[in-house]
């Protein structure tokens, strides 16, 4: 279940590329058909699931958090293979991260990590004092970001404050305002203004030598310094894996929804880059170090 048709939509696309990586025994008993979920209104999301009802297929997957609450709304008698960046439990997914009684399973790709973002700021600049944090309000409400970040701050030493930009006229505003030069240091959550906005972000922090963790490793090819990002290749080998799983007779609520084991930390050392060097101890800590 998708968005608008296969090759516009870079989730399936992806999946796809997964599941042509399986072992050939798996992969050749697979017949995959593409539709539009329809999440547009109401009564395209009803249109697009009596579609789907009438395919009949042994399997539904639903690579959103939307996809999925949809495919549990109107689907739920068939094994449903999910993949969601929202907490599935409190989205109301399912039920249970481990065994629950919905014929549901699938990968739970959230980023919780804003906390570690700071110390590893905190470290690799400890005379950064005042941090800005820079999201949208929909990432900000879900994680409770004004509320879970302040003590972490005062744990560290450091005084936090929560900016907030919906779009890239809120951002660019935010960045000509002069008082926004007074923050020593910068953190970008992975939200939706950072995925249409890193590079400009950080163009703009540079101009002005005021260091950033970011939280996707492929943003780094924006010259910024740290990222420490969920290591998100196991997500669509996974969600294919679940599917054979499925064939193969394990009930989907048994399975356990998986999540990513691993955060990868990369450093760009040097302040060639425009930014201030990072501290030797975060450059030793590293996954990746770029030169």
């Amino acid at each position: 279940m998708g968005i608008d048709s296969p090759e516009a939509d870079a989730s399936f696309q992806r999946f796809m590329a997964a599941v042509e990586r399986l072992p050939d025994n798996g992969r050749r008993r697979l017949r995959i058909e593409f539709t539009d979920s329809g999440l547009r209104t109401a009564e395209t999301r009803e249109a697009a699931a009596k579609r789907v009802a009438r395919m009949q297929p042994r399997i539904v997957v639903a690579p959103s958090s939307a996809t999925a609450k949809m495919a549990k709304e109107h689907l739920g008698d068939t094994p449903i293979v999910f993949g969601s960046v929202l907490d599935p439990v409190r989205y109301g997914i399912v039920s249970s991260m481990a065994a629950r009684a919905e014929a549901m399973t699938g990968v739970w790709v959230a980023d919780t990590l804003d906390a570690k973002r700071l110390e590893i700021l905190h470290d690799a600049y400890p005379s950064a004092k005042r941090i800005a944090v820079l999201i949208d309000r929909p990432w900000g409400e879900f994680f409770d970001t004004e509320q879970a970040l302040p003590p972490i701050a005062a744990r560290l030493g450091v005084d936090v404050t929560i900016l907030f930009a919906e779009n890239t006229e809120d951002a660019e505003a935010l960045f000509a305002d002069p008082r926004t030069r007074q923050f020593d240091a910068w953190c970008l959550p992975r939200t939706g203004l950072a995925g249409l906005n890193t590079a400009m972000i950080v163009r703009q922090l540079r101009a002005w030598g005021k260091p950033i963790i970011l939280a996707n490793t492929p943003d780094m090819a924006s010259g910024a310094p740290l990222s420490y990002a969920l290591d998100m290749s196991f997500a669509w080998p996974a969600m294919a894996e679940l599917v054979i799983r499925v064939l193969d007779g394990e009930p989907a609520g048994a399975i356990p929804v998986l999540r990513p084991q691993r955060a990868v930390l990369v450093v760009r050392p040097g302040s060639s880059s425009g930014f201030p060097e990072p501290s030797a101890q975060v450059v030793r800590r590293a996954d990746v170090v770029l030169r």
